[in-house]
């Protein structure tokens, strides 16, 4: 993993439960589509960075 500010690093140790990580998620800058739309930055949520490795983990934080 790379700890630029394009790719930052979910804390892991940071919640004193699984379901404080949840919802958390990191953001990952696409640097190679924004050359083809000068003037725009786009950002991809790493939903894979949650505890149960899924976009479900926050609707599942709800229901909690």
């Amino acid at each position: 993993m790379s700890s630029s500010p394009d790719c930052p690093v979910l804390d892991r140790s940071a919640g004193s439960s699984v379901v404080d990580l949840i919802g958390r998620t990191p953001l990952v800058r696409l640097r190679r589509f924004e050359r083809e739309t000068p003037g725009v930055e786009l950002y991809a949520k790493a939903e894979w960075q949650n505890p149960g490795g899924s976009v479900k983990d926050r609707a599942a934080a709800r229901m909690i």
